[in-house]
């Protein structure tokens, strides 16, 4: 099955956990319809949330004033028109779409491979979430502080990234520390006073590189005495 993907949002990663292990346990056909029905609650959260914000396209007046809905051309289609999905995601759905078809509706002999299928909707499912809601190799995340995921300004008030990342995540400055509690939770403490103005990207890369390599030399002073 590969490696369980990490999502910015946490429903993801609990429907995937269970997709995976009823396959694991041998439960191939709840497996294949939990991958299946997961992906069409995404593509419709996408869709009802962000259609608003596309309402000068040709493809709004297609889906307008439109409920949940179960057609994933009518889903996949404006979502990768607007831009919202990655390269190669719609893709991915017009895959899952086949899967889901066969596994859902009546075919010409009625047999499915739960198996096999169950498989294949589990990788190309858990391929969309890394692609679109992960933290690594997206292109508006800050690029230059290696190890850590931060947002890029401009890209704060794209739909699809206001919508989905900027809820998940905490506004910082450069001189944040990251700690793990006992229950090996991410604490966030940030009492360093910052200047009431906005810097770059590029500069807010710059000092955070700093401020975790005068920490690291903090603590290896700390050490050495």
């Amino acid at each position: 099955m590969g490696s369980l993907p990490f999502s910015v949002l946490s429903y993801h990663n609990d429907f995937m956990s269970e997709i995976r292990r009823a396959y694991v346990v041998g439960s191939y056909y709840a497996a294949l319809t939990g991958a299946v029905t997961l992906a069409e609650r995404i593509l419709n959260h996408l869709l009802l949330g962000l259609r608003d914000s596309y309402r000068g396209t040709p493809e709004y007046q297609s889906v307008a004033g439109k409920g949940q809905l179960d057609n994933w051309k009518k889903l996949v289609s404006p979502l990768d028109a607007w831009g919202v999905l990655q390269a190669g995601v719609a893709g991915k759905f017009r895959q899952l779409e086949g899967i889901r078809n066969d596994a859902v509706h009546w075919g010409r002999d009625g047999k499915i491979d739960a198996r096999t299928k169950g498989l294949e909707s589990i990788q190309v499912l858990q391929d969309i979430i890394e692609a679109q809601f992960g933290i690594s190799g997206q292109p508006w995340f800050i690029t230059d502080v290696p190890g850590e995921m931060y947002l890029k300004r401009q890209a704060e008030n794209e739909p699809f990234v206001k919508m989905v990342y900027v809820p998940n995540g905490t506004l910082v400055g450069p001189r944040h520390r990251l700690e793990v509690d006992n229950q090996m939770r991410f604490e966030i403490f940030d009492e360093a006073e910052y200047p009431g103005a906005e810097i770059s990207d590029e500069e807010f890369a710059r000092l955070r590189r700093e401020a975790r390599e005068a920490r690291e030399d903090d603590a290896h002073n700390t050490a050495s005495s």
